[in-house]
């Protein structure tokens, strides 16, 4: 393995996944509309790059469209966990 592959596109499958992983958690613990809302758009948007991901690790032309992507579900990650503590 080199170290292109790990830094373009394992560790950024890894974030990908624990983002959705723990809005998922969040979605489950407070039933809100909006937690579902923002589950879904983060699924959504991590489940493209992810898929992206895969596609460079299979010698595709990289691109930077699926970083910017996770960098965006960051921020609704945030929002959920602020609806978290404030329906808690």
């Amino acid at each position: 393995m080199d170290i292109e592959l790990i830094l373009f596109g394992i560790i950024p499958i890894l974030i990908s996944l624990i983002i959705i992983v723990l809005s998922f958690i969040l979605m489950v613990s407070k039933r809100v509309l909006l937690n579902t809302i923002l589950f879904a758009f983060n699924f959504s948007l991590n489940g493209y790059s992810i898929k992206i991901f895969i596609h460079m690790c299979r010698d595709a032309y990289p691109s930077i469209l699926p970083h910017l992507l996770v960098v965006l579900t960051i921020p609704i990650l945030i929002i959920q966990f602020k609806f978290y503590k404030k329906y808690r």
